[in-house]
């Protein structure tokens, strides 16, 4: 839903009562003031906001990369990617290491009932996420089964039905979430691993516990070393539609902290494709180039940074 509240609107009149005096009611020499053009206010007004959402939203386009990478090679409601001959050189995946294999998962709560069992075997360690990495809960050694495995429920935020005992239950501030699974390499037996994980992991709606499907595993290492991108890679002109796909696949729902910059997207008509394609772009390259100066060239007096000029 638009999100606009009084607040907002008294700030957005605010702002266009300074515009307005300071420059479009500049007096001329002769006493009379020039005609208003609110099409230049508002178009520069979208560009700006434009810019900002672009920036601020990064966390939420890195999700929905990640999530689409593995719907799209072959990730659905019980089959599940896995890394069966761990990372290498040839795998282009971010933040992994060689001694690890990877269990990675998509999930959709609302398409599943609003309700979804993990289950996961003893001697994991993990975590589920929601769009911009916000931590559901982390899983294994470092979460509530303490390293010795079993069933974690998650629920969408529209889900109201019962919640039965057993399970480690936990509400997603989102309908989209990620599970990601570690599964550590003994005596270099990375197949004995693998097949610890494919045997103990299990997935399924809620509703089908009593006589759940079977779960099943492709193995992602093998598209990883064909060039198949299955990570949070992306570039800036995907960034707008990653954000457009984040609301609609979470019910028009946003965090809090976006919510000003929501509001100025929905008045602007940017998820009903009412923004002009070049200022899209415009506003796509300024927000790249704010995110890589901050990331390269921060003004923080003492950041460390690589030696040598920053670009």
């Amino acid at each position: 839903m638009k999100k606009i509240t009084l607040m907002h609107i008294h700030f957005k009149i605010s702002i266009l009562f300074f515009c307005c005096n300071t420059v479009i009611f500049a007096q001329h020499e002769d006493g009379h003031y020039p005609p208003l053009d609110p099409t230049k206010i508002y178009k520069q007004w979208d560009l700006e906001n434009l810019t900002r959402a672009y920036c601020d939203l990064q966390p939420e386009a890195a999700f929905m990369a990640l999530y689409n990478s593995y719907l799209k090679e072959g990730s659905t409601a019980q089959n599940i990617g896995i890394m069966e001959t761990s990372v290498n050189a040839k795998l282009k995946v971010l933040t992994a290491n060689s001694t690890t294999i990877y269990a990675v998962h998509p999930v959709n709560l609302n398409e599943q009932g609003g309700a979804v069992v993990v289950e996961v075997p003893a001697g994991m360690m993990g975590m589920a996420n929601a769009p911009g990495w916000v931590n559901i809960i982390d899983i294994g050694g470092m979460g509530p089964d303490k390293g010795k495995g079993g069933k974690y429920l998650f629920t969408s935020p529209e889900y109201n039905g019962e919640i039965p005992e057993g399970y480690f239950h936990y509400k997603s501030p989102a309908n989209t979430i990620v599970w990601l699974l570690r599964g550590f390499v003994k005596n270099g037996d990375r197949k004995a691993t693998v097949k610890f994980m494919q045997e103990g992991i299990k997935t399924y709606s809620l509703k089908d516990a009593d006589n759940p499907p079977a779960t099943t595993f492709y193995n992602t290492s093998n598209k990883m070393a064909d060039g198949h991108f299955m990570d949070m890679l992306y570039d800036e002109t995907q960034v707008f539609d990653l954000i457009k796909e984040f609301v609609k696949l979470n019910n028009g729902a946003c965090y809090k902290r976006h919510d000003v910059i929501m509001s100025y997207l929905y008045d602007m008509g940017f998820f009903e494709g009412k923004v002009d394609k070049e200022l899209l772009k415009k506003a796509a390259e300024l927000g790249e180039l704010r995110q890589r100066t901050l990331t390269f060239n921060n003004r923080v007096p003492d950041v460390l940074k690589w030696p040598g000029k920053s670009n």
